[in-house]
């Protein structure tokens, strides 16, 4: 856990807990958890002019669609992002956990795997650890995985912050066409199938522990202030 969180609510955390079956056919050891967000895709605000790879609409559980002219919608896609979600499927068990709506997740998530054939599994804002109103990925509520054989990829490094050593950073995406994080990612992905625990390569690799201190009164302070 990094250094300065407040512990969960063990209530909450017991409540949030779910049993995930594991994804029929070939065996896949390891678990890969992905954010959504400035992590596989960006969706534009109303203050970007950039072009929308695609302007999706999003039904409310109220029944009302956001439709095609609502900033929501427009979504630009991570360069590699298919790639990279195909070629970890075939080894990983793979999971999107995102600190969104399910509403708006579920819509990115069936256009960027239409065929739900690539995602196995989907985790949302619902399933999020909330302390002090920010909203953390905590990996416990994975009631049947073992922590040495999970990560979790977030642009945003307080959502592994009780499992510090399971994260992997990645640069926060907007629409950069030539970025390449995801094919990086994929082959450092590659490389943890056959070691034991992913929490030892992964802090010999990032240190994130030392990070996490900084990054914490840095970043984190700011998050909690905006959902103030």
């Amino acid at each position: 856990m990094a250094r300065g969180l407040p512990l969960a609510d063990p209530l909450q955390l017991q409540a949030k807990r779910v049993v995930v079956m594991k994804p029929s056919g070939k065996y896949r050891p390891k678990t890969a958890l992905f954010d959504l967000d400035e992590t596989l895709v960006h969706c534009l605000d109303r203050t970007e002019t950039a072009a929308p790879d695609v302007v999706l609409p999003i039904r409310f559980p109220n029944g009302n669609i956001v439709h095609v002219t609502s900033t929501q919608a427009k979504m630009k896609i991570r360069p590699y992002c298919t790639e990279c979600l195909t070629q970890i499927s075939e080894v990983m068990e793979l999971i999107v956990f995102t600190a969104s709506q399910r509403s708006y997740a579920d819509a990115v998530m069936n256009y960027i795997d239409p065929a739900r054939t690539l995602i196995h599994h989907r985790l949302y804002r619902e399933n999020c650890i909330v302390s002090d109103r920010v909203h953390i990925k905590d990996l416990r509520i994975l009631a049947n995985r073992s922590l040495k054989d999970v990560v979790l990829i977030d642009n945003a490094a307080y959502s592994y912050g009780y499992q510090i050593d399971n994260g992997i950073p990645i640069i926060s995406w907007h629409d950069d066409p030539d970025d390449r994080e995801l094919l990086y990612l994929t082959q450092y992905l590659k490389s943890l199938l056959t070691v034991d625990d992913v929490r030892e390569v992964n802090q010999a690799t990032f240190h994130l522990s030392t990070f996490y201190s900084d990054y914490s009164e840095e970043f984190l302070g700011k998050d909690r202030s905006k959902a103030k």
